[in-house]
């Protein structure tokens, strides 16, 4: 079991770390909805962990499977389940209503469908109270059927690093993430801070993506540590679907395009780059797989790419570090520009 290190904090009141304490010192926040093929594996592995002195707080979004039967199975007291009033369809608006019900300092988010190392809480805490960082982030293994995919920071990435807020930001903007937000440990205050917090007009596909950034930039400073999230790759996930939820992270690219404007004009071109490439590649994919979408959801999609596409300024386009080619399409008409998708497919 896991027990404080000489090397913590001495201003620390270390009572409250002792395994099976009265008060939880972390809060674990899961949301869910219809994960009863993966939801076991996942609250195992967070039963297994070497530090016990944390909760569950697991927040299901009216799941319409065997989800909570499968939760309501688990007799630990340290699990707690909520509901939301409704199905909001993101994964963000439960995992704030956990936050909003939890007791700890510290919030640890895990997903239903991933899993972590048994010393994953252990060794988020031991940097965290000999860093002071506000935020701790650990190494997410994506996984399919088993077998490491990628991994996020990579390997050779310098784990004794500790970054500013805003240093960490402009990591998660370039052309692929270099850090892994899956799993951190962060201040709860932070979190509850943030303009995003328990907003439900912020509640579409890749909506933490926004929050995610908003928290990065409020805390003073991020640390790390070489402990593994398993983040589970899987057909299941609604990510790797073609639905209407696909086409919203232009939403995602718009409000942080529009947070980070006036506060941050240093991240503007990695912010502008990622809005006008990610316009092109979702409308590229939706006039692939326009065919499997029902003319309702067509309707959808299209209007909400058209109305982002919209949005894109000229200095967006002429200032984003794309190929000419795409700000060409971005200056056509939007029927033009997805007619010439249609041609190039």
């Amino acid at each position: 079991m896991y027990k404080p290190s000489d090397t913590l904090d001495n201003n620390l009141n270390t009572s409250i770390l002792q395994i099976g304490g009265e008060n939880p010192y972390v809060s674990i926040v899961m949301p869910s909805y219809n994960a009863s093929n993966y939801i076991r594996d996942s609250i195992e592995s967070i039963l297994r962990q070497d530090f016990e002195n944390f909760e569950l707080i697991i927040a299901d979004d009216c799941s319409n499977d065997n989800t909570i039967e499968i939760i309501s199975s688990f007799k630990d007291k340290r699990i707690r389940l909520i509901h939301t009033e409704q199905n909001t369809g993101s994964a963000k608006y439960p995992r704030e209503l956990a936050i909003e019900h939890s007791r700890a300092p510290y919030i640890c988010w895990i997903d239903s469908d991933d899993t972590v190392d048994p010393n994953y809480l252990s060794q988020l805490l031991t940097t965290k109270i000999n860093t002071k960082a506000n935020i701790v982030c650990s190494q997410m293994l994506a996984e399919r059927n088993g077998h490491i995919q990628y991994t996020l920071p990579k390997d050779d990435f310098n784990y004794n690093s500790i970054v500013s807020g805003r240093d960490a930001v402009m990591m998660t903007l370039d052309r692929a993430w270099k850090i892994n937000l899956n799993g951190w440990l962060c201040d709860k205050e932070i979190w509850m801070n943030t303009s995003s917090y328990k907003n439900l007009n912020i509640i579409h596909m890749d909506a933490d993506d926004f929050s995610a950034r908003e928290i990065l930039y409020k805390a003073a400073s991020v640390a790390f540590c070489k402990v593994a999230y398993h983040y589970r790759l899987h057909p299941d996930a609604i990510t790797k679907k073609i639905s209407t939820k696909k086409f919203e992270s232009v939403i995602t690219d718009r409000l942080v395009l529009e947070y980070f404007k006036p506060k941050y004009p240093e991240a503007i071109p990695l912010i502008q780059r990622t809005l006008c490439s990610r316009m092109i590649a979702l409308m590229r994919i939706f006039s692939i797989n326009i065919a499997h979408l029902t003319h309702e959801d067509q309707l959808y999609s299209k209007n909400l790419l058209q109305k982002y596409f919209n949005k894109i300024r000229m200095a967006d386009i002429l200032q984003a570090d794309i190929p000419f080619k795409f700000k060409i399409l971005l200056m056509m008409p939007f029927n033009w520009t997805l007619t010439a998708m249609k041609i190039i497919n």
